[in-house]
């Protein structure tokens, strides 16, 4: 997942520098002479004896010179092409000035994916109950370009920390109080089981009936505090004997 997140990150970086370059040309192109620009079409030998818009430093705006020869030619294409190469990239660096708090959003995004794969999508460990309750949770943090959320300006790490560890907390509450309920529905299948007396006691199965002396304790009814009957349990545990304090012969 780490590797397959840094080709997209690099990736990511890769366009958008390509995306910046693309703008900045346009943006320049619009700016230059048409002249210059129509010039720059022609070969070194078929821009001899025609006119091109002069380049030179402190050239007034119209200024033209004329080429004379093949190897002045190459050399006014060549530096031409230099000028508006020039020019570009100083329009780049303006835009990456511009871009620079969406360039960090990137990274910090493919940082915070890096690191939690369980909120990825398609990973192995994609918690997809953690991963909206996050996008719900963080998005007043969003960033968003285009209509798109691409990231999340400031730190959320310490909010996906929280959010998870509460979440844990939740479905282990929530493991706990089904594995109660299991228990009890064991046992209310266990004494539904069990024969009773006509009047509605628990009779202990044949052969386990209580000896002589020994009082039984089937149907034993709470003492006032306690919590639960426990009837069913000690019939179904074999630990009848045990119960208050009785003492088998």
């Amino acid at each position: 997942m780490t590797r397959i997140l840094g080709e997209a990150q690099s990736a990511a970086n890769e366009r958008l520098d390509g995306a910046i370059r693309n703008q900045a040309l346009q943006e320049y192109r619009s700016s230059i002479n048409p002249d210059l620009l129509d010039a720059l079409r022609y070969s070194p030998t078929e821009l001899v004896g025609t006119e091109v818009p002069s380049i030179q430093r402190g050239a007034q705006p119209g200024q033209k010179m004329r080429i004379t020869d093949s190897t002045q030619a190459r050399q006014y294409i060549e530096d031409a092409s230099k000028l508006i190469e020039r020019g570009v990239d100083d329009l780049v660096g303006q835009k990456n000035q511009e871009l620079k708090p969406l360039r960090s959003v990137i990274q910090e995004s493919f940082l915070l994916f890096s690191n939690n794969p369980d909120i990825v999508e398609g990973s192995k460990t994609f918690d997809k109950e953690l991963a909206t309750r996050f996008a719900s949770m963080a998005s007043a943090f969003a960033f968003i370009h285009n209509g798109q959320t691409i990231g999340y300006q400031g730190n959320v790490q310490p909010m996906l920390n929280e959010l998870r560890a509460n979440l844990a907390k939740e479905r282990g509450a929530s493991g706990e109080r089904v594995s109660q309920e299991q228990r009890a529905e064991a046992q209310r299948q266990v004494a539904a089981g069990q024969a009773r007396t006509p009047g509605g006691q628990f009779q202990a199965p044949q052969g386990q009936q209580p000896q002589a002396g020994i009082p039984s304790t089937q149907g034993f009814t709470p003492a006032d505090g306690d919590a639960e009957e426990y009837g069913a349990f000690w019939q179904a545990s074999g630990v009848n004997h045990l119960r208050r304090g009785i003492t088998p012969i």
